[in-house]
């Protein structure tokens, strides 16, 4: 049998089309490395390939075996675990709901059933994306990853231009505001994470333009009518994670030491910057700069930009670690965790963060077994994206940074936008997940290629 025969019976025992170009080249590479070395010992071409590819043993048994191992996988876990939190949050969202009529009167914090109805659509529209979005192939954003990520700078650079309007852009309950998790942020998030595929094997310059064109993307985003200052931060944070992940995995060529001090010491400074800039009313909108600077002045806290800030202070301060807390406040809760904290006790309030903590790390431990590195960069970009959220989130419950638009992974599915771009995200890493074993690394990388053993000729 010769080598293409040999090939054709492999890869037709095997069900998944995508992995079978993948696997034949693999093998082809074997077979090759293997006649190599029988033609070190004398055997003609011809010969030392015919018996590397008899020595690979019966096609059938090896594309079923082939088979087994490239397929499509799911992970059950992930997705079971996604659907109790999703139920847990509608739970607690309704039920927040309610708390807030009764505090504050009827309609004034919402729309009663009609609230109720728009938070089971949300997270139901939420599941079927993740399910659809698991299905897709994400391999194309390495076909021209500069590409996807200099279109979605010029269409920031023609809003800002234009003067348009995100804030008042509406279309089927969804909107580009009020949350640091938005459709502007995930669309930013992912060609990111391709732009930083782009610039793998180009060393320190690599490393400082994936900066350069962070930074770059993160004034833009923070120039634009209805982003939060929140949204701005997450995905810069993330960026700069994502982009530490590849330093650590050595994608860019360079000893992960002397990378990683080069990128953290280097990202400090825009950041210190960025901040000048919000606080100076140089970026960002007038009522971000304000509401930082009553947050850094105590003296303003009770009125004005820290009214949310002192209010939550007060609700926080009877809490109690089992039950409801012993605060007289007559307001609402502007943040869902500050709301289980306050009705239900810290310990309630650990419960929900070690859920998601949970959910992040095993999602993690998925994302760093991938062989792909679009893959892998993409993974870490949806987890670091929703850890960044979560954490915001808390902080700001817990008024430990000035109030903002932060969300909490489930159970904020109020906001549609926030609750499908959450979904989106998680469909991105179970699609990542599913494509394991199946997208090879591009053929552009370098491949090692492992010589099997072989045996002397016979007779010596």
């Amino acid at each position: 049998m010769d080598l293409h025969d040999y090939l054709e019976q492999v890869t037709g025992q095997m069900r998944c089309k995508k992995a079978r170009d993948m696997v034949a080249e693999e093998l082809k590479n074997h077979i090759e490395d293997q006649a190599d070395g029988y033609e070190e010992f004398g055997l003609a071409r011809e010969e030392a390939v015919a018996r590397a590819v008899e020595q690979m043993g019966d096609p059938v048994e090896v594309g079923t075996s082939m088979d087994r191992i490239h397929r499509p996988r799911v992970d059950f876990r992930t997705i079971l675990f996604v659907v109790l939190l999703t139920v847990i949050g509608i739970i607690l969202q309704i039920l927040k709901m309610q708390s807030e009529v009764t505090v504050n009167g009827a309609g004034q914090w919402i729309g009663g059933h009609a609230g109720i109805t728009d938070i089971l659509a949300n997270a139901g529209l939420g599941l079927l994306i993740m399910f659809a979005v698991m299905f897709a192939d994400y391999s194309f954003l390495g076909k021209h990853p500069a590409g996807v990520w200099f279109g979605f700078l010029l269409l920031l650079l023609f809003s800002l231009f234009l003067d348009f309007n995100w804030a008042g852009m509406e279309a089927m309950g969804l909107s580009f505001r009020n949350t640091n998790l938005n459709l502007i942020g995930t669309a930013l998030l992912l060609a990111f994470a391709a732009l930083v595929y782009h610039y793998r094997n180009k060393g320190y310059k690599g490393i400082l333009l994936c900066l350069f064109w962070l930074l770059t993307a993160s004034f833009l985003n923070a120039r634009m009518d209805g982003v939060s200052l929140a949204a701005v931060i997450s995905f810069f944070v993330t960026g700069v994670m994502v982009v530490s992940f590849a330093v650590q995995k050595e994608w860019f060529g360079v000893k992960k030491g002397k990378g990683q001090l080069l990128l953290w010491c280097t990202w400090l400074i825009p950041a210190v910057l960025l901040m000048a800039g919000l606080l100076s009313g140089v970026i960002g909108r007038t009522y971000q700069t304000e509401r930082i600077r009553s947050f850094l002045d105590p003296a303003r806290a009770a009125s004005g930009g820290g009214y949310v800030t002192y209010t939550m202070r007060e609700q926080l301060a009877g809490l109690r670690f089992f039950g409801a807390g012993t605060s007289e406040s007559t307001s609402g809760w502007w943040y869902s965790f500050n709301y289980i904290l306050e009705k239900y006790g810290i310990a309630v309030g650990i419960l929900v963060i070690a859920g998601l903590a949970v959910l992040l790390g095993k999602m993690f431990a998925g994302v760093v077994r991938q062989n792909n590195r679009l893959g892998s960069l993409l993974g870490v970009s949806c987890i670091s994206y929703l850890a960044v959220t979560t954490l915001l989130h808390i902080l700001t419950s817990l008024t430990l940074l000035p109030a903002t638009s932060a969300f909490l992974p489930f159970f904020d599915v109020d906001s549609r936008n926030a609750a499908l771009s959450m979904y989106l995200l998680l469909g991105i890493y179970l699609s990542v997940y599913r494509n394991t074993s199946i997208l090879p690394e591009e053929k552009n990388q370098a491949r090692t290629r492992v010589r099997l053993l072989v045996e002397k000729a016979e007779k010596g």
